[in-house]
């Protein structure tokens, strides 16, 4: 079982981590397919959106069509 985890422990320390800083443009994958369209004709991003903040998870300063209602 130590060697299982060892094994792990490596494969884990392998993996390619994308670094992202506060302020860089990244843009969100669309694969929603809208009313009227085909999938090969859609853009596969939607536009480019601004880092807030880098912790656990990435913030994004996103528009207040996507923001969600509390």
């Amino acid at each position: 079982m130590r060697a299982k985890k060892e094994k792990s422990k490596e494969y884990y320390k392998n993996t390619n981590v994308p670094l992202f800083a506060v302020g860089e443009k990244v843009s969100l994958n669309d694969e929603k397919i809208r009313r009227g369209r085909s999938k090969k004709m859609s853009p596969p991003y939607i536009c480019p959106y601004e880092i807030i903040s880098v912790d656990v998870n990435i913030t994004l300063q996103l528009p207040r069509m996507f923001t969600p209602i509390d």
